[in-house]
């Protein structure tokens, strides 16, 4: 029997760990340490930068405009800024297409605080 199986772990069919994580542990519980994961995801992984306010200014920007096309509303952003030099469009400016469509997506209640 596997030493992997005596061990209670599974690959990726019910146990949800990776081969990479299977073996860790299979080498923690040959040396008789405790079978635990002692890692976890950084709460925060990248740092936010746009605000709930930048996505409630996106909001407004596409109920005005009609929802244009992600490059036409990052196009608009920009002329915003550098044009018409509208204050609040410092950060939206300078968003890449596929963030903006990310921003999008996400229900505006997940937006109260940082995006």
């Amino acid at each position: 029997m596997p030493i992997a199986a005596r061990c209670g772990l599974t690959c990726n069919a019910g146990g949800g760990y990776s081969r990479a994580q299977v073996t860790r542990l299979v080498a923690r519980w040959v040396v008789n340490k405790p079978l635990a994961k002692n890692y976890r995801r950084p709460q925060h992984a990248f740092a936010r930068r746009y605000t709930g306010a930048d996505v409630a200014l996106l909001a407004e920007v596409d109920r005005a405009m009609g929802t244009l096309s992600g490059p036409a509303t990052a196009c608009v952003l920009r002329r915003q800024r550098d044009v018409f030099e509208v204050p609040g469009f410092e950060r939206l400016a300078d968003i890449s297409v596929a963030h903006l469509y990310n921003l999008r997506a996400r229900p505006a209640t997940e937006c109260s605080g940082w995006c």
